[in-house]
């Protein structure tokens, strides 16, 4: 079973990014989701900027449309919650769970995901998921999947 974080459900302490159009224009973001592990357990965190379905790399862009949609069928002027995206010249990935240590991973251009696993004692948890810039750019990771291994 897996769960999915996203930053709409975020403990926010900057503005909240909600909406796709957000995360395809690279807007920052900061907090931490409140999280319950209902098991004792190794559990998986895979930090994500796009949607798995979506298929792009952690920094890339788009160009141009990547899904399909009916133009007729959208308010003028949305077209930016479903096509372009701004590439993010992120090159860390970190995950913090509130009494744990930091874990760190080296972004490459062309992963999709930043996996780390963590032992969770049943019970409440802060976890903080983010990526980060040697410029000091940083935002909350847009999707956090979650499972226990």
């Amino acid at each position: 079973e897996e769960t999915i974080l996203r930053t709409h459900d975020l403990r926010s302490e900057s503005n909240p990014v909600w909406n796709q159009r957000q995360v395809r224009t690279g807007e920052s973001c900061h907090g931490y989701w409140e999280v319950y592990a209902e098991h004792d357990g190794v559990y998986e965190f895979s930090l994500r900027r796009w949607p798995r379905e979506a298929g792009h790399a952690l920094t890339e862009g788009i160009e141009d449309t990547d899904v399909e949609f009916r133009r007729d069928g959208i308010q003028p002027g949305s077209e930016g919650y479903y096509s372009g995206g701004t590439a993010l010249g992120m090159d860390t990935a970190t995950l913090i769970i509130s009494g744990m240590l930091r874990q760190e991973k080296a972004v490459e251009d062309a992963d999709q995901t930043e996996n780390f696993q963590m032992n969770l004692q049943k019970g409440y948890h802060h976890v903080r998921a983010f990526f980060s810039s040697a410029d000091g750019t940083y935002t909350s990771a847009y999707y956090v999947h979650v499972r226990r291994l």
